[in-house]
Formats: structure tokens, sequence, C-alpha cells
């Protein structure tokens, strides 16, 4: 869109706090200033949006993220991944990481189409890199993986991964406590690759051993990892305590307890902790039977499970603006830090925390409006609006 975007009149969430009745000014695809209303008189050529009774927010980034309305990431088309873009830039994403399950027979065909889609238009959700979920993780922590996504440790593959990648993956999961994969720790780290611990045994030495080496992140905290317990703190317990740790977690009520949730983050903090969606194909489709990454699922009432074992959780239909909704309504977080969560932390995590994540002059323009229910009614990304509940854009 040409010309100035003025966001008037709305509670625009700072990581500060609100501030009432404000006008947000996007030009060029920056955000120009934030004021009061009355600060800001618009010229005959700016685009005047009202925002009056609507939340102003910072655009949200899902470091997690497997599709959405059918689309999958492991299809790697345009049409599914522009198809997942939009599906979640309508529930206020303005950037996520495509997270492939990394298989031994497809990477070298799937990373170079999702590596194309890095920094292009999708005419939703911006792609800003890869999280490699895998292959080095372990057999004994599945979650919902495919069979074919587990490898033992091997420099040689991931240095094949990485070429697949054409230098777009930003993150990946591994288990620490596999033989040899402290040395890909040390490598993913000397690349600038985010190392997240997930699907792994790990005791609290393997932990430690891995933070020494530059492991950073959690891949969704408490789910497909070695639990807490007090006389073994495992994955979780040393992910709860280390302040070298960031953390993800899924709220939908499914995956982590609210209590949890709520426990989770008075203890690691808003800027530790980020909200991400783990978003499977379903997320948007009717109840009843699916296929997720080669399987089928079973979506009910939210919960998505596998088909063959109602019992495990198959990924997520969750949206990251019904994660800040649950944030607050489930757990009692106010709406600057629920929405902190799903915007500054995971912008920090990426290293994009300097143009992105917060509403602030010189900004990138990613922003999410939402309603009273918190429900994303608005989206802007790098200053081109690509959802709009009134004219059904998107």
């Amino acid at each position: 869109m040409s010309g100035r975007i003025v966001l008037s009149g709305g509670d625009a969430v700072l990581y500060e706090g609100i501030m009432h009745e404000s006008a947000v000014v996007v030009n060029d695809g920056f955000i120009e200033s934030i004021g009061h209303v009355s600060e800001i008189t618009p010229s005959d050529t700016d685009t005047v949006i009202d925002c009056r009774d609507r939340f102003v927010c910072p655009g949200f980034i899902d470091l997690h993220n497997q599709g959405g309305d059918g689309y999958t990431v492991m299809d790697g088309s345009d049409e599914h991944i522009q198809g997942l873009c939009r599906a979640h830039a309508a529930h206020g994403t303005t950037g996520l990481l495509l997270t492939p399950a990394i298989e031994g027979n497809t990477f070298r065909t799937l990373l170079p189409k999702l590596a194309r889609a890095v920094n292009s238009k999708t005419g939703g959700a911006a792609v800003l890199g890869i999280h490699a979920e895998g292959p080095f993780i372990n057999t004994g922590r599945p979650g919902c993986m495919p069979s074919d996504g587990f490898s033992e440790p091997d420099v040689g593959l991931l240095d094949d991964i990485l070429k697949a990648g054409c230098g777009t993956i930003v993150e990946m999961t591994i288990a620490p406590e596999l033989p040899g994969s402290l040395d890909l720790i040390l490598t993913l780290a000397r690349e600038n690759i985010v190392p997240s611990l997930g699907h792994t045994n790990a005791t609290l030495d393997d932990v430690l051993r891995a933070i020494d080496c530059g492991a950073a992140h959690v891949t969704h905290l408490y789910n497909a990892m070695s639990g807490f317990n007090h006389r073994e703190p495992g994955l979780a317990g040393a992910a709860l305590y280390s302040p070298d740790l960031t953390v993800e977690l899924i709220a939908d009520g499914f995956h982590v307890h609210p209590w949890v949730l709520g426990f989770t983050v008075h203890t690691k903090g808003i800027a530790r902790t980020c909200l991400v969606t783990d978003a499977m194909p379903p997320l948007g489709l009717s109840d009843g039977e699916h296929e997720s990454l080669g399987r089928k699922v079973i979506l009910e009432n939210g919960r998505l499970s596998l088909a063959e074992d109602r019992s495990v959780l198959a990924g997520s239909v969750l949206t990251l603006d019904r994660a800040v909704a649950n944030m607050i309504n489930m757990v009692g977080f106010n709406i600057s830090d629920a929405v902190a969560m799903a915007s500054a932390t995971p912008a920090a995590v990426l290293g994009l925390d300097h143009r992105k994540g917060r509403l602030e002059a010189g900004f990138d323009a990613d922003i999410a409006v939402l309603d009273r229910r918190y429900e994303a009614c608005l989206t802007i990304v790098g200053g081109d609006i690509v959802y709009d509940a009134v004219t059904g854009k998107g």
C-alpha cells in the first residue's frame, strides 16, 4: 500500500504497558511514529484506520509452525507455504519459522523449496527462516514425528542439511544426550543457528554440557522431553532454572496445564518465554480425521491427537492470537506481557529484536490489531495489509 497508514484511536500495546487513544503511523514499511491521537494530524493522502476499542500490538512471531488451513510445510510448494502463511496472518502472526521434520529421504528436495520462501512475498506472514525439527533427536521421545525423522548425530549429515537449507536454517531441535550431539551443537552455535533442545531424554548433566557448547533454547517445553523430578531435574527442570535457556510454550490448554503455564512464566520471566503454536495442517479444519506429517490424526474440540493412540498429542491447531488470549484469560497475565511473549521474546531469540517484536519508531511495520476478545482483525506485514476482517482481505 502506497502512502502512510494511521492506526487511530486504539490502545497501543507497548512493551512497558498500554498507551490509550494512540496513533501509530506506518510509512514505507516502517513505524514512523507513535503518540497520542491528539498529537498526530493525518494528511489528505493518509489511509486512516479507526482502531477505537481495539488493541494495536506488535505482530506475532511463531518459532514453531508446520501448517494450517490444510496446508503443510512438508509439501514445500508455493501454494502450501503461501497458504499456511495466510492462515496464520489471519490470527496476527506477521513472521514465522517453517518447521519441517527432517526426514532422510526428502530433506534434500524439501529444504531448498522452503529456503526460497524466506524473505519472499507470501501474501501473509513473512517467512523468517527454517526451524529444523530433528533429525538428531531421541527415538524414545518421538511425539508425533514421522518414523524417518530420526538420525544418529553425524557431522557430514548436518553439513548436508545446512547446505540444503541454503543458509536459511536459523534453529535446529537436537537431543543433547545422543553420542556426538555436542559437536553438532558447537557447529550450530558457531554458524549462529539456535541449538534448541527437544525430543530428548537428557539428564541435567547432559543439558549443562549442551549449554556449555552453545545450546540456548528449548523446543515446546515439557512435551517430548525428560520431565522434572526432584532427584533428576531432566531438561524440564534444567530449563526452568537455567538463565541460559529460553523456552517455548504451547498455550492451548492441552499441552501444558494453565497453572504450569503460569508457574513457568513466573519462574523464567517474560523475556525468556516464547509462545508458539506448533500448528499442524488441520488448523482451521472441521473436527474429524485428517493427515499430518504423513500420519492419521484426530481433531476434536481443539485437541489434535494421533489416530492410532489418542493419548498422544499430534501438535496443535493453536493460533498465536488464541495463545495470547489464553495467557490472559486462563492464566491471568496482562495483555502487554502476553503479547511480549508472542512478539518481543521470539524476536530476541532470532536476534531480530533491533527491528521486530515491539511498537517502536524505526521498527518494521509488522502489526496485529486485536479486538476486545483478543482476536486478530487486522494484520500488517512490512507496511502492507495482508489481513482485514472487515473487508475480508486475506
